[in-house]
């Protein structure tokens, strides 16, 4: 089974692998400060139509986007903009035949690293990562640790529902201690 896992922002994680295998993952920006938010969907769109020209993943996850709030230090095009490419995955994936998927940024954080708010959320998953071998230790991209998060969450969850395959290493927190 291969796993596509999105962490969706203006630059944009992508996480991709079999279970049972290490990810590959990269970052890739989906506009630029002055483009309109509607350019991260179109961008979004290409990216998927290209990567699923070579390599189609049997499902697809997504971080759900965050929520505006009265705490929240988010403006408004942010949230459309995230909002906006949560919505274009389910949608781009649909025609594709894709399975699509998601999860709350805390949940997988606590999968990840033990705790669903660490005092330092980006450099806690980094060091994940880092510990895993899954990024270099020089690299600092938390879109992709967020991703390589996701895409170990999602392989917990498919193996979980039945998918039996040998697991990914230690991408489960507990596994560590």
């Amino acid at each position: 089974m291969i796993i596509l896992a999105i962490d969706a922002a203006t630059r944009c994680g992508f996480a991709m692998g079999r279970i049972g295998s290490t990810p590959a993952s990269w970052s890739d920006r989906l506009k630029s400060p002055d483009d309109p938010p509607s350019r991260a969907a179109r961008k979004m769109g290409i990216v998927l139509r290209d990567l699923f020209s070579t390599t189609r993943p049997d499902v697809v996850y997504i971080e759900q986007p965050v929520r505006g709030g009265m705490n929240m230090q988010t403006n408004a095009n942010t949230l459309l903009v995230l909002q906006g490419l949560y919505m274009a995955v389910h949608a781009i994936c649909g025609p594709y035949g894709v399975r699509t998927s998601e999860a709350h940024v805390q949940t997988v954080r606590k999968h990840f690293v033990g705790a669903a708010r660490p005092d330092n959320p980006k450099r806690a998953v980094l060091d994940r990562c880092h510990a895993l071998g899954w990024l270099e230790r020089d690299c600092k991209d938390d879109n992709r640790a967020d991703a390589l998060a996701l895409w170990a969450f999602a392989c917990h969850q498919q193996i979980e529902r039945g998918y039996t395959a040998p697991a990914t290493g230690l991408v489960h927190a507990e596994a560590a201690e």
